[in-house]
């Protein structure tokens, strides 16, 4: 059944309503919930005295689909009435692609992550090191054993490798097969067809050497 405001690569089969009270069960209807978009209510099952489970048809579309609970529609024990309730769900269709890039053009030495920003909340588990499919330096240079780790918090992910000093540009390529929380692969491109080979994302950083900092200051002679 879905939370409120989740996400569902398929449409959901039914939703559960928890009150907080004892529920009369012939007060119970079918009708008492409406969905727009097209879906419906089809029937309902009593789950336990607080539970009802509304029994749902809904189109196998992208959409955020309303529900609502009308008012005075349902009864608890001593005979009061209900509350207006409304939540909603999604179904989503599309793969998650990489909008920005952490650093974006260059940096200064030492360089040891990258961090990729999506459009949407990442799987974390559906990104690791061997998503990274190309990773060289300066000249070409391949640094893929350098790489230590991805770490994935809610639409970024940041991937760690030794620190790098030369100078030059560092390209990094990951993807297809990296998926939003419902499971959606990679739609870089856009096109509507996820987890394709061209489903990836290259990113360019060019390496400058290190400021110029002060290291140590010598008091002047008293």
């Amino acid at each position: 059944a879905p939370a409120e405001g989740q996400r569902h690569a398929a449409p959901p089969a039914s939703l559960d309503l928890t009150f907080s009270q004892w529920l009369r069960v012939d007060t119970l209807d079918a009708g008492d919930l409406t969905l727009d978009g097209g879906a419906a209510v089809t029937g309902i099952q009593v789950i336990d005295g607080r539970t009802v489970r509304y029994l749902l048809s809904v189109p196998d579309v992208e959409e955020t689909y309303t529900y609502t609970l009308a008012a005075a529609s349902v009864l608890d024990l001593q005979g009061d009435a209900n509350p207006a309730y409304q939540g909603t769900f999604l179904i989503d269709k599309t793969g998650p692609r990489v909008l920005a890039q952490i650093p974006a053009v260059q940096t200064s030495a030492p360089f040891s992550q990258l961090t990729f920003v999506f459009d949407e909340a990442i799987a974390p588990l559906s990104f690791n090191t061997s998503d990274i499919t190309q990773f060289t330096g300066p000249g070409g240079t391949p640094l893929m054993t350098q790489l230590t780790g991805v770490n994935v918090s809610g639409n970024q992910a940041t991937v760690t490798f030794n620190a790098q000093t030369a100078q030059g540009t560092y390209i990094m390529q990951i993807g297809p097969n990296i998926e939003d929380l419902v499971g959606n692969k990679m739609d870089q491109n856009g096109n509507g067809t996820k987890g394709e080979p061209s489903d990836y994302y290259l990113a360019t950083v060019d390496l400058e050497s290190a400021d110029l900092t002060v290291t140590a200051v010598d008091p002047p002679d008293s």
